[in-house]
């Protein structure tokens, strides 16, 4: 399968290391502000109002700008400029491993056209491909969520890159926090990421990284319960009456066989992949 991230394909070449490209993706986090940030900075929002914002967007389906607009804190004219500015701004991957010396920019500009090269040759799958179970499209509907979600508290883009609909087995990872529905979606819900992935998600819903492996879990575990709180709005919208129950997790999550076979996507991230997945029945062993 070919790389579905710049950082992964130089890392599969040899061209650049781990470290290197850790580096890069640090200096990124530091260099690319969020868009409360330059509001900030402007005089277009005050610290106060930005924090309420980002609190509200952690919990909901909705963008900063959006709400932004519907609370009347700025105009659409404010937020077009600040939006502007964003990506004129931003450093991207490549620039960013240049500025670590990671990589010079002759061989960026060689492999980039390597990639996209690559890239272009390859069949891209669907963004979330449809299982073919019952309530699979529903499945779809909080993978998508998932991601969403992913990228607006917690600043992380993933794209799924496989998902199976027969599978048993697990791979080790960091934690795993599942959340199960009753009512007209009766289905457990789950997450198994790894420690880079929880200390990210712990600093997009905490504003810092926990401090300890139970808390990282708790971060894991309270992202999902943000996720499956929107789906059920969103199901209720569509008429699909379902409820959560109390979340539960486990950390460390060793590999481990499922009783029944689950659904289970992977998401790619700059990261580490991590993995979605659905039992329809009890939980397992």
């Amino acid at each position: 399968m070919a790389a579905r991230f710049f950082g992964q394909f130089l890392l599969e070449r040899g061209v650049i290391t781990a470290e290197g490209l850790l580096q890069a993706v640090k200096l990124q986090e530091q260099k690319n502000l969020k868009l409360g940030d330059y509001a900030i900075q402007s005089g277009a929002l005050t610290k106060e109002q930005a924090d309420e914002l980002n609190a509200e967007q952690r919990k909901t389906d909705r963008m900063f700008g959006e709400l932004a607009l519907s609370k009347g804190y700025l105009t659409q004219g404010q937020l077009d400029a600040l939006v502007a500015k964003q990506k004129k701004e931003h450093l991207y991957l490549g620039e960013a491993l240049v500025q670590v010396n990671a990589l010079t920019n002759e061989v960026l500009g060689r492999e980039l056209t390597r990639f996209k090269v690559l890239q272009n040759a390859q069949p891209q799958m669907a963004q979330v491909p449809v299982p073919e179970v019952p309530l699979g499209r529903n499945m779809a509907m909080l993978v998508d969520l998932t991601i969403k979600l992913l990228r607006r508290s917690v600043g992380l883009i993933g794209r799924v890159s496989n998902m199976t609909a027969d599978n048993r087995r697990f791979d080790a990872a960091f934690v795993e926090a599942v959340i199960p529905f009753q009512g007209g979606f009766e289905c457990r819900y789950g997450l198994r990421v790894s420690k880079t992935t929880a200390q990210m998600i712990s600093q997009g819903m905490a504003g810092k990284v926990a401090d300890s492996d139970a808390d990282l879990a708790d971060a894991v575990r309270e992202f999902g319960n943000v996720v499956a709180g929107n789906a059920c709005a969103t199901f209720a919208a569509e008429g699909l009456d379902a409820q959560i129950l109390p979340p539960e997790f486990a950390v460390p999550a060793p590999a481990r066989e499922a009783d029944a076979a689950i659904v289970q996507y992977t998401v790619d991230t700059v990261h580490a992949p991590f993995v979605v997945f659905f039992a329809t029945q009890p939980k397992a062993s």
